[in-house]
This record gives C-alpha cells, sequence and structure tokens, in this order.
C-alpha cells in the first residue's frame, strides 16, 4: 500500500508539473512548423530511398556468386538492368534527398506562416530564394555556358540551414509588416494583387539580410553561411547520434506515453532535423558506394526501438496471447496483434492499458531501451547494415528491418529482438492477468 501511495504520489506530481511543460513544447510555434515541414517531405525521402534500391541493389560480384538458382538469376538479372539504367533510376533519388533542403525550407515556412495566420505563398518564396542565394549561388563553370548550381548545400547538408532560413525569414516579414514596412495600395484593389506588393519590400529587405550576413561569415570564417550552421549544429547531431542519447530518446518517449501524452511528439521537434539529416547523407553514401556515417535515424525507432508501437506493442501482445487467461486481456491481446504488426499500438496502448499502468512501466520501457541500445551497438560495430530507407510506418515489423538496411540479417536481429521483449514483458503481464482474472471473479470492474 505504501508503495502504491508513492507511486501515485509521483504520477500526481508529474501531471502537475512536468507534463504541462512537455505539452507547452510540442505545442510551440516553431517546433510545431519544424516537425510538420519534416513529415511533410517523409514521401519525398521514401521515393528517394526507393530509388536508391532500384538503382544499386545490395549485391556484387561475390554475392552473386555465393547464391544459385532462381535466386541468382533474380538477382543478376536485377544487377545487370540496374547498372545499366543507373543514371536513369537515380534521378528520383537526385531530385528528392539530393534537393531535400528546398523543399524543407518551403514547408517549414508555410506552417510557421499558417501558425501566425500570415498569407504563406510569398513567405515561401522568400524563403526559397534566400535559401538558394546562400547555399546555392549561380556561379559560371569553366567550358560550359550558362550558369549553374551547385547540390552541395542543397541536401543533407543544408537541412539546417533550410530550418534557420524559413524561421528567420517568417519572423523577419512578420515584423516589417507589424510595423507598416510595405507598400501600401488601395482599399480598392483585390487581396491578390495587394498581397504580392506588400510582401516586395520585406522580401528585398530578408533577401539583402541573408546576402550580407552569408558574405560576413565567409569573410570571417572562411565558410559559407550553410556550412557555418552545420558546425554550430554538430555538437548536438553527434550526441543524437550516439547510443546514449538514442537510449535518452526512447526512454523519454515510453515514459511520456506511460502519462498519456504522444511519446514522439516532444523529442521529434528536436530530433526531426538531426534524423533526417541523417538519413539524407546515409542515402548519399550508399549512392557513392562510401561507407553510411550515421545511426540515429526515425525508422531505427519504428524498426528496432518501439517494435509495433508504444512500448513495444508487438512483443506485448505475443505475450499476451501466450499467456494471460483474462477475459480483458485475452480480448485486446486479439484485437491487438494484427494492427501492432503493422506499427499501430493504440488498442494495445489505451486497451491492456499501457497507460498509467505501474505494473506494466517497467518492461514497456526497459524492452524498447534495451532493443535500441543492441541495434546501435550492432550498427556501430557493422554487424548489421545501417539504415538509408525511409520506409513507411505501417511496413510490417521484421520486413521493415529489411528494407530500411537491405540487411537480411537487420530481420533475424529485429525477429531476436521481439523474442527478448516477449520474455521481459512475461513475468508483468502474468502479475497483472493474475490481477484482473481475481477482479473477474469476483465480478469487480
Amino acid at each position: 500500500m505504501a508503495k502504491q501511495g508513492a507511486m501515485q504520489k509521483f504520477m500526481d506530481w508529474m501531471q502537475e508539473h512536468i507534463m504541462p511543460v512537455a505539452g507547452k513544447i510540442a505545442e510551440e510555434k516553431h517546433i510545431t512548423a519544424i516537425t510538420k515541414g519534416m513529415m511533410a517531405t517523409i514521401p519525398l525521402t521514401i521515393i528517394g530511398g526507393i530509388s536508391l534500391i532500384l538503382a544499386y541493389p545490395p549485391v556484387d560480384a561475390t554475392t552473386l556468386e555465393a547464391t544459385s538458382g532462381i535466386l541468382k538469376s533474380f538477382l543478376t538479372a536485377w544487377y545487370n538492368w540496374a547498372g545499366k539504367y543507373a543514371a536513369i533510376l537515380e534521378l528520383p533519388n537526385n531530385v528528392t534527398l539530393g534537393l531535400l533542403g528546398i523543399y524543407v525550407v518551403i514547408a517549414i515556412t508555410y506552417h510557421l506562416c499558417k501558425n501566425y495566420k500570415m498569407e504563406p505563398l510569398s513567405c515561401m518564396i522568400t524563403s526559397a530564394m534566400s535559401f538558394l542565394i546562400i547555399a546555392a549561388p549561380p556561379a559560371a563553370v569553366e567550358g560550359a555556358s550558362g550558369l549553374f548550381l551547385n547540390s552541395r548545400y542543397l541536401g543533407s547538408r543544408g537541412l539546417f540551414a533550410a530550418m534557420v532560413v524559413a524561421i528567420v525569414t517568417v519572423e523577419l516579414t512578420r515584423f516589417l509588416l507589424d510595423k507598416n514596412i510595405k507598400i501600401k495600395l488601395p482599399d480598392t484593389v483585390p487581396p491578390m494583387v495587394t498581397a504580392p506588393f506588400e510582401a516586395l519590400i520585406p522580401s528585398i529587405l530578408v533577401l539583402l539580410a541573408f546576402m550580407l550576413v552569408d558574405q560576413g561569415v565567409t569573410a570571417a570564417f572562411g565558410v559559407n553561411l550553410p556550412q557555418a550552421i552545420m558546425n554550430l549544429f554538430t555538437p548536438f547531431a553527434k550526441a543524437v547520434d550516439s547510443v546514449g542519447g538514442m537510449m535518452a530518446i526512447q526512454f523519454l518517449i515510453n515514459f511520456l506515453w506511460f502519462f498519456g501524452i504522444y511519446g514522439s511528439a516532444v523529442p521529434d521537434s528536436v530530433t526531426a532535423g538531426f534524423f533526417m539529416t541523417n538519413i539524407t547523407a546515409n542515402a548519399a553514401a550508399y549512392a557513392a558506394g562510401e561507407p553510411l556515417p550515421a545511426i540515429a535515424t526515425a525508422p531505427f525507432r519504428v524498426a528496432f526501438g518501439n517494435i509495433g508501437g508504444c512500448g513495444s506493442a508487438l512483443p506485448l501482445a505475443i505475450c499476451i496471447l501466450l499467456v494471460c487467461k483474462s477475459s480483458q486481456m485475452k480480448t485486446v491481446g486479439k484485437i491487438g496483434i494484427i494492427p501492432s504488426i503493422f506499427g499501430i499500438a493504440e488498442p494495445l496502448t489505451f486497451g491492456v492499458p499501457l497507460v498509467f499502468n505501474p505494473v506494466l512501466a517497467v518492461p514497456m520501457i526497459l524492452g524498447s531501451v534495451l532493443n535500441t541500445m543492441i541495434t546501435f551497438l550492432m550498427m556501430q560495430w557493422n554487424v548489421i547494415g545501417r539504415i538509408f530507407v525511409n520506409v513507411p510506418w505501417t511496413t510490417p515489423k521484421v520486413l521493415d528491418a529489411i528494407l530500411c538496411t537491405m540487411d537480411f540479417k537487420a530481420g533475424i536481429l529485429a525477429a531476436a529482438l521481439i523474442v527478448m521483449d516477449v520474455l521481459i514483458y512475461m513475468p508483468f503481464v502474468k502479475v497483472y492477468d493474475k490481477s484482473l482474472l481475481e477482479k473477474e471473479k469476483l465480478g469487480v470492474e
């Protein structure tokens, strides 16, 4: 009873002091704009990933020699076909992941404008121009006619710059418009004509500001503004792309879910940019035949951390079907098993429930943290491949681990983690199920 009372006091304290802060962070205008902007580009990363898979099959001459029969015929045909048409097959990747910074700056600008109830189109155009001016200024190439854009900072290297440009563009435009620094037209002029002219002066001033800052940074530090911003974020990126950082993120996600808060909302608002940068960099390295530099990506959490959703819902569902005897748990297990295979955990999260359930809090958090640690180390030691494909989060579990890494060993690891999580859940689920069974026998709801 004393332990239950202490647990209840702790939960009440968290609800009163910590959860409101977490909620405010998740709802902050700039953070929500970054999160939504990153989410808007997910289809592009999936298209780019598929393009890479088709253009660069995960086989070579040595691999082909080790296979036989139908599999060898299929892989050989794929290998030869990809080699012949690689330039065409890689085009979708080049215009999605290769230019991701442009899409990100536009998407974040749009959502931040919406948060401020501003007309978004002019700001979107201004932010795109500002980003191109600092990231890829047109330049002449010796021996060629016309001007060319260097795409070096239009992909993963320019994502942090894209976020900064989007936020600064919107904030500076909002400030100038609030101060009436704009061209004013008569009220009789239609809004569709007025809006572009009102945005003209703010757009010019924003463009000039970025040009001057970029030139100043280049003169002072010898690097352009996107590289300087990237250097500024490097310590944070390294902290995220570490075993301790990923374990802490995974802990926070399920800890927040325990209190009924959408667990990914708070960490995603901080880590979305880092994860997107990492998977884009990995995709570029894979296309270039180089070692993949990063481990921490969004699919990492989905395929290996929380397998099946919140608290590793798929292992929980399997455990329930294996050991539970109470009507409530057996019903929830049958309902939740299929959705959890596709990463949908809500039937289990709120049906078991996992929310405010002190009995299952330990395995809910522990299993996912251990999954994260083991997988990170396996990737760090090059036992399994690293992630370079952003597969849809609803891809069936185990299969998603294979597809995002293009490594069958990753699928074996995911299956092993599921077994481990079932064993971690088992004693706790038995205790909880026993209490429910006793209540059912007594007719207590």
